[in-house]
């Protein structure tokens, strides 16, 4: 399972939940950690405008992100440990932004099979249009997680989370 996530702070709390599960509710699973260079610009999918005035727009790395994980960092994993290095025993989640790319993995990359957006970003512009004018992944298997404080963003971009996962979830 390749993580989307930043920092060591971000991930280390969930690792002692996640051993508790590993055996019972979760098969066993290598982690892979690999911090974005940048943020925005490694899990943006496409240039998209600021959320606020003032912010630089997001630049649209995403794809570049994701050739460096299929072509250098998945090959050197697989080389390394015993991995089913098979699309449907690889997964890629993340949280906020990371969450919606590592969903628009899913849809771009042959790499994985298993996709987690935990709170992601799908209010990003351009995102629901992208997921209604595609098929999901045969068998792919996508696991949408959205907490309790989104919604309730002053920002007009991040209050339609709601409607954005709704729609998400029907299409998928």
């Amino acid at each position: 399972i390749y993580l989307n996530l930043a920092k060591e702070e971000n991930w280390e709390g969930f690792l002692p939940a996640l051993a508790r599960e590993m055996g019972r509710r979760i098969c066993p699973a290598l982690l892979i950690v690999v911090e974005p260079t940048d943020w925005d610009f490694d899990f943006s999918p496409w240039p998209a405008p600021p959320l606020r005035p003032g912010q630089p727009p997001f630049p649209g790395g995403a794809d570049a992100r994701i050739r460096l994980m299929e072509e250098k960092v998945k090959p050197a994993v697989d080389a390394r440990y015993p991995t089913l290095p098979e699309p449907e025993n690889t997964g890629i989640f993340g949280y906020s932004l990371g969450g919606l790319a590592a969903l628009y993995a899913l849809y771009t990359s042959q790499a994985f099979g298993m996709a987690g957006c935990l709170s992601g970003s799908l209010w990003y512009e351009g995102f629901v249009d992208f997921l209604r004018a595609r098929q999901a992944p045969a068998g792919a298997r996508i696991y949408l997680s959205l907490g309790r404080k989104e919604e309730r963003s002053r920002n007009p971009y991040l209050s339609r989370i709601g409607a954005c996962y709704q729609e998400a979830h029907e299409l998928l």
